[in-house]
């Protein structure tokens, strides 16, 4: 059993087939127009990377970024570390997660 759409107000009816051609047709134009959009948003940020334009949010001072890493070392909860540096928590765990991936580099470098 076919799925039954009707709006009344756009007088489309899926139990019909011109009704479910119509319908066809919309979700093509849907489809199309996201295309479109998806392709000028691309071309945006290629003009933009050309030009040298930074797109998103700037980097994190490094000295706030060291004085993170700083309260994270003398055994901080990440809590602490955001509420004393003015830092959101996920900013505390990502510094942390780099601060880890960087210890496990340096490991990694030692033993070989």
């Amino acid at each position: 059993m076919r799925p039954l759409v009707v709006a009344h107000q756009q007088a489309i009816d899926t139990s019909t087939p011109s009704g479910r051609m119509l319908f066809q047709m919309l979700g093509v134009f849907a489809e199309f127009e996201r295309a479109i959009i998806t392709s000028r948003i691309k071309a945006a940020h290629d003009r933009c990377r050309v030009k040298g334009v930074r797109i998103g949010r700037p980097p994190m001072a490094v000295s706030r970024v060291e004085k993170v890493e700083r309260a994270l070392k003398d055994g901080h909860s990440i809590r602490a570390v955001a509420a004393a540096t003015g830092v959101s928590t996920a900013t505390v765990q990502r510094v942390k997660r780099s601060m880890e991936t960087m210890k496990e580099d340096r490991q990694e470098t030692v033993t070989a």
